[in-house]
């Protein structure tokens, strides 16, 4: 689908934005187009003891002060940002004493269609039209994560299970397929994505894996690694791959 809808810069100061919440990822990356830079000119400005300078499409934002404005872990913040940078979606830089964050695809997000192309009158929008538009975006998204948390459905854990990315069917060398083992498929997953992770002293065992299955769901077992995999410290600070992921989890989820 392709077009654009406009959206008022007054939203980011309503009351359905403001209000208290742990952002989910679109919302922060969302906020983040919305925080970059649009002017074409370059500004510089202190933050804190550094003077950094950025430019359109640029975002200087530490992951701290990311936390604290999206309502969320900066693990999670760790987390997101990695995905993004994994997805080309944006680089980052800390060459000036302060993260800065570039939209790789700014021009895009901001380029500016062409005016009224079918030669019809342009329809002005309230910005009470604007609020009602924006909660029904809220609560789709609302649905849509609650309909992407396992139940009790026996059905609804299968496709979990079918649909995660630790259970890939692996075809040997025979030809026909067979599945790994769950544990098999959980280690080769974090050999390919958790590497530091897997540096870490002590690993996380077959019954541990299992412990933590019953406790997580997929998704959140996968923030969790990869928010351990982007902690630069990793190695150094921690010894136990299993007890690091049940103190950032409960730090995290709270259980």
């Amino acid at each position: 689908m392709e077009g654009y809808i406009k959206l008022s810069r007054k939203l980011f100061d309503s009351k359905i934005w403001q209000a208290a919440r742990a952002f989910s990822e679109c919302e922060a990356w969302i906020d983040l187009i919305q925080s970059a830079r649009f002017e074409a000119s370059p500004t510089t400005s202190r933050i804190g003891c550094y003077e950094v300078t950025w430019g359109k499409g640029q975002y200087p934002a530490s992951n701290r002060f990311l936390a604290k404005k999206w309502g969320r872990s900066e693990q999670w913040v760790k987390s997101f940002l990695g995905k993004l940078k994994r997805e080309n979606m944006i680089t980052t830089d800390n060459g000036q004493g302060v993260n800065v964050i570039t939209l790789v695809n700014y021009e895009k997000y901001n380029e500016n269609p062409p005016d009224n192309p079918l030669g019809n009158p342009p329809k002005a929008i309230s910005y009470n039209e604007l609020q009602e538009f924006v909660t029904h975006l809220v609560t789709q998204q609302v649905t849509h994560l609650s309909n992407l948390q396992p139940t009790s459905n026996p059905n609804n854990k299968k496709g979990e299970e079918n649909n995660n990315p630790l259970n890939k069917e692996i075809p040997p060398k025979g030809g026909s397929k067979k599945e790994k083992p769950p544990y098999e498929r959980f280690k080769d997953w974090m050999s390919e994505n958790t590497p530091n992770v897997l540096m870490l002293q002590k690993g996380i065992t077959e019954q541990e894996f299992l412990k933590l299955k019953e406790k997580y769901d997929y998704g959140q077992i996968i923030e969790i690694l990869q928010s351990m995999e982007n902690y630069k410290d990793l190695t150094k600070k921690y010894v136990s791959a299993y007890l690091t992921f049940l103190k950032w989890a409960k730090k995290e989820y709270g259980k």
